[in-house]
């Protein structure tokens, strides 16, 4: 791919059927084609085409350990990871790694999501608040909003 001057960028979206595969797919990604972008989703439980149940959708508590040992992975390997800045990703208070290129994003506009997002407890007094795309309604619906815990600047730089 990069021989031919071409970028590729894949797609991993984190599941209960591909939990603990991540740091594998990560190895697997870079042995395969050096250079290529991973951006790391969460299944969205967010129409009526994705069940609201936990045969499918795991909780964040479950997706942290695979996913910080993929970003090691993923350092070591030079694979450059990406989709924590959109809605498709985890709550930025549940990445395992330094947050602070964060804090630097844009402030998303207050109805981005259409209600598709709940305003948890959490997320008032969070120092990402409005840089986040927080916690989406079907995830709050299946197993409340307990995981998230507010960010304050400079404590996870």
């Amino acid at each position: 791919m990069a021989r031919a001057g071409l970028r590729l960028r894949l797609s991993y979206v984190f599941c209960r059927a591909n939990l603990s595969d991540f740091p594998r797919y990560v190895g697997w990604v870079a042995d395969r084609w050096p250079g290529t972008e991973i951006c790391v989703s969460f299944v969205a439980p967010s129409t009526d085409l994705v069940p609201r149940t936990a045969a499918l959708i795991p909780r964040y508590a479950d997706v942290v350990p695979p996913l910080a040992e993929g970003m090691r992975v993923a350092r070591e390997r030079g694979v450059r990871l990406s989709g924590f800045d959109s809605m498709c990703g985890v709550p930025l208070c549940l990445v395992p790694e330094s947050l602070q290129p964060y804090f630097e994003l844009a402030e998303a506009p207050r109805d981005y999501a259409g209600g598709e997002v709940v305003d948890a407890a959490a997320c008032g007094s969070c120092d990402l608040r409005g840089r986040c795309f927080g916690l989406r309604r079907g995830y709050a619906e299946l197993y409340g909003e307990g995981e998230l815990t507010p960010v304050r600047r400079g404590e996870r730089a």
